[in-house]
């Protein structure tokens, strides 16, 4: 009993690993069917747990057919995509973060730990995103020579850093390109010489830490940083409200709410002016009556 028990156990254990596996699902098949052969020959005769063919992977197999591997597996440096209109990404610009962010039904905004290194940064632009290993910059460096003029490099990592993975140097490189500005959620070093060359960056750190070029990874892939995914060629707005992205098929229809925010804006800025109260001509009095607020003179 004990023995079939031990051996069911076994069974099950390795229907999970290979169920688990991502080499059972995209890169390797074989895995998959044997799983599943196994499963199906143990639910239709008990007894087959202990003939069951069912391998248990020990290694990888010698060979592996690269044209099944997930993207997600291999490393690629994308020469070409898709950009937005550039008088749309412009007006975008125009309009900020918050108005952008407001506009697109609140969403698209990255992490607040995303902060300009100077106050007077600001930009916009398609991304070019980076996917890099936690402290090393060596796909910065391939992303470069992909950049076109008026673009923002998104960078992010595999796992949390605060590194300094970028610096002066690469910003040179960037701006002799014509790209507009960095988001890194990682560190950036050489703070005072990227202000003063006027390259706007937005980092989760300011870190001297350096980096080593070890480690393959991917440009002009979906990433996540500071919470949001980009993809390439998404409209990315920066300035010292923070960092918002805008699909670059929404663009267009982002840019009209943003008029129509502003135009309103614009209305609400002169009845202020004038000494009206946005508690009134915004109907927000009757809101808080509603929701149960009194007005009373004194507090007894």
């Amino acid at each position: 009993m004990y023995k079939d028990i031990s051996n069911a156990w076994m069974v099950e254990m390795r229907s999970l690993y290979a169920e688990r596996s991502a080499f059972s699902r995209k890169a390797c098949p074989l895995f998959q069917r044997q799983s599943t052969r196994a499963s199906s020959e143990v639910k239709g005769n008990p007894s087959n747990i202990l003939t069951s063919t069912f391998s248990y992977p020990s290694r990888l197999p010698a060979k592996i057919d690269v044209s099944s591997t997930h993207e997600s597996m291999q490393h690629k440096v994308v020469r070409r995509i898709p950009r937005p209109n550039p008088d749309t990404v412009k007006e975008l610009g125009d309009q900020g973060v918050a108005t952008v962010h407001e506009a697109q039904g609140r969403i698209g905004l990255l992490a607040s730990y995303l902060r300009p290194i100077y106050n007077t940064a600001k930009c916009a632009g398609p991304a070019v995103t980076v996917s890099c290993q936690a402290g090393d910059n060596l796909m910065i460096h391939a992303a470069v020579e992909v950049c076109q003029p008026g673009d923002v490099l998104v960078v992010t990592t595999k796992s949390p850093s605060t590194d300094g993975m970028f610096g002066e140097l690469i910003a040179t490189s960037l701006k002799a390109r014509g790209v507009l500005g960095l988001i890194i959620d990682a560190g950036v070093r050489d703070v005072a010489d990227l202000t003063a060359m006027e390259f706007p960056v937005w980092s989760k750190a300011i870190h001297a830490h350096g980096t080593v070029k070890a480690t393959p990874g991917s440009v002009n892939i979906p990433v996540v940083c500071a919470g949001e995914t980009i993809y390439p060629g998404d409209v990315i707005i920066a300035d010292v409200d923070g960092v918002v992205v805008v699909r670059r098929q929404d663009a267009d229809e982002v840019l009209k709410l943003g008029q129509d925010r502003l135009k309103k804006e614009a209305s609400s800025r002169a009845k202020l002016k004038a000494g009206e109260l946005a508690m009134d001509f915004n109907k927000l009095r009757a809101k808080c009556e509603e929701l149960g607020v009194v007005w009373v003179d004194e507090d007894k």
